[in-house]
């Protein structure tokens, strides 16, 4: 799906386009219907300045992202790869992990259910509203589409690569092919067994001297799960609120 300048053609294929040839034989945006889809960018993106800052460090040759929902958070980090690929004369991108069906708060809009949200500042009113942009169809969710049509109308198809499937089933995907990231964006499941499960897998992918990055550090359990994983690897946390990362050290190795 990419096509790389003729200049940089002989040079070694970054893990983006590496991945991007793995997963899709053909553009997954391929033959959207942008007027059933306008521009509809729901999400958070306060962490720009963040995002740039550490792109700009490690000049990434990918990002993944385990959660992207209607793809703010995408768009950030693909806005920052397009200003990082052309200053190195790379082709890196963010590869976009998601079922696309919802976390489980979403479907809990009618409340009374125990869970993160139950103990935060999150309402019932702003559950039920998630749970809308869900989009069902014959009970099935359709918001798929829009993310990939949100990333059409801003003109970053060639940096995102969608992943359609569990963040367990990605990230084992990903390490059996001997996959790599320089900064993976963990922001999936807020629950805390969910959390530490991605947090132990996800680390495996980071390269030595990337960055394992997060959102959500006011949740109580995104908290403590970030804080045992570090805890137990006498690691540093970086807190950015709502964000925070970890950086891998440059001799550790992928295990």
């Amino acid at each position: 799906m990419l096509q790389p300048a003729a200049a940089a053609i002989a040079a070694p294929a970054t893990q983006f386009q590496r991945v991007c040839r793995h997963l899709h034989a053909t553009s997954p945006f391929d033959g959207l219907d942008l007027a059933e889809n306008p521009l509809d960018l729901h999400g958070f993106g306060q962490n720009a300045e963040l995002f740039a800052q550490l792109v700009g460090e490690l000049a990434p040759g990918l990002i993944i992202e385990v959660g992207t929902w209607y793809g703010k958070s995408a768009a950030t980090w693909a806005q920052a790869i397009v200003q990082s690929n052309a200053a190195h004369n790379k082709q890196g991108g963010v590869l976009c992990i998601d079922t696309w069906l919802g976390a489980r708060e979403m479907w809990e809009h009618q409340g009374g259910a125990e869970g993160w949200w139950s103990r935060s500042k999150v309402s019932n009113a702003a559950l039920a509203k998630s749970h809308q942009r869900l989009r069902l169809r014959n009970g099935y969710p359709q918001f798929y589409q829009q993310f990939l049509a949100n990333m059409v109308h801003l003109n970053l198809q060639e940096v995102i690569i969608p992943f359609p499937t569990t963040s367990v089933i990605a990230g084992r995907f990903l390490r059996d092919h001997g996959y790599h990231a320089e900064i993976i964006y963990v922001d999936g499941s807020h629950e805390y067994d969910d959390v530490t499960s991605d947090l132990e897998l996800y680390w495996q992918l980071v390269a030595p001297g990337g960055a394992l990055v997060g959102d959500d550090i006011w949740i109580d359990e995104v908290q403590r799960a970030v804080e045992r994983f570090a805890g137990q690897r006498n690691l540093s946390i970086v807190e950015a609120s709502p964000c925070w990362f970890i950086r891998k050290p440059t001799l550790e190795t992928n295990v």
